[in-house]
């Protein structure tokens, strides 16, 4: 595909390569912005090496190349990475909860030694039943997340 064809394809709705799904559009298109980038810093050392005004055409040409491979680079590598971020930092939080569980248990089991309210528990146990609940419906949650 000509980048004459990717520049107009920019504003379809299946991203500029024809896809269907816009992630991979998106993907496709930070990588179209790295080899551009690329073939821009081989231009703009081609140019470097000529006598008249090379240098300051170069120079003035040298910053675009950094913009297109921070922008290509995070729409080709770090955007699709997200929902896996999203996931781990999930996980450590379900492994957070776990070991806040484990270590509270004990004062939970002392708030159902209390007599006094309504329940079990009473009103001191409370937060104990609503960390068990928390405990049990996070991994059910988090896999229907991914849908």
């Amino acid at each position: 595909m000509s980048m004459m064809e990717s520049i107009i394809g920019l504003g379809s709705p299946t991203g500029p390569f024809g896809d269907s799904d816009p992630m991979v559009g998106i993907t496709n298109l930070g990588n179209e912005m790295v080899e551009m980038a690329g073939y821009l810093m081989a231009a703009i050392i081609g140019v470097g090496f000529t006598p008249f005004g090379g240098p300051g055409i170069a120079t003035m040409f040298t910053p675009l190349v950094g913009i297109l491979m921070l922008a290509g680079g995070t729409l080709a590598f770090i955007l699709p990475m997200t929902p896996f971020l999203f996931w781990i930092l999930a996980v450590t939080g379900y492994f957070l909860v776990v070991v806040e569980a484990v270590i509270a248990v004990n004062l939970w089991a002392l708030a159902h030694m209390r007599l006094e309210g309504e329940g079990i528990s009473g009103e001191a146990g409370k937060q104990g039943w609503l960390m068990l609940l928390s405990l049990f419906m996070t991994p059910s949650l988090m896999i229907f997340g991914f849908f």
